[in-house]
């Protein structure tokens, strides 16, 4: 290219002269300084404009809609090291692998944060601790959920013991009402 030098001298002047831009920039007032970010994307648009028209590649040219040209940026696949450009303004991921990757790490990371909310597990108590009774033959199990002699489910009764006496189930609340004020299931 024969404007490189050119280009590489503009550049250089730029660079070292940071402090006389800085300088001239507080002499300007207010309403002037306004008008610079306008007049700094114009410049930066036809920039733009004479790279197209010289055919350059404009890859190596940053674009965003802040340019106000009706560009769009290469939006890049967000799955980690990925990193690869999408092929189309509309897809989120650059392949179906790269898509189940993201999904994968959010599922683990929500799980995760989960756990570290609940902290330990709730409490339960042991099944064989509670006190069911059959609703056709009126006998009561402890811990047993099913009725042996009538294959029918049982309805829960509430915490229980097997009275010291008899070893038949008795329910705390039938014992202490007071202790026990609702009916506690698993």
């Amino acid at each position: 290219m024969s404007d490189r030098p050119q280009a590489m001298a503009l550049l250089a002047a730029l660079r070292h002269d940071l402090a006389g831009i800085r300088a001239q920039l507080d002499r300007l007032s207010d309403d002037e300084l306004f008008i610079l970010p306008g007049a700094i994307r114009d410049v930066a648009i036809e920039l733009r404009f004479t790279l197209v028209d010289r055919g350059c590649d404009l890859a190596y040219f940053p674009v965003s809609d802040a340019w106000c040209d009706g560009s769009v940026p290469t939006r890049r696949c967000p799955a980690p090291d990925c990193g690869r450009a999408l092929p189309s303004t509309r897809a989120h991921y650059c392949s179906g692998r790269c898509r189940m990757r993201v999904l994968r790490q959010r599922r683990l990371s929500a799980s995760l944060s989960e756990v570290v909310e609940m902290g330990s597990p709730p409490v339960r108590r042991p099944l064989d601790h509670y006190v069911y009774e059959c609703a056709a033959c009126d006998e009561r199990y402890m811990g047993v959920r099913r009725c042996p002699e009538c294959h029918l489910f049982t309805r829960n009764l509430g915490l229980g013991a097997p009275c010291p006496d008899c070893d038949h189930p008795i329910v705390l609340s039938e014992v202490f009402p007071d202790l026990v004020p609702g009916r506690d299931s698993p």
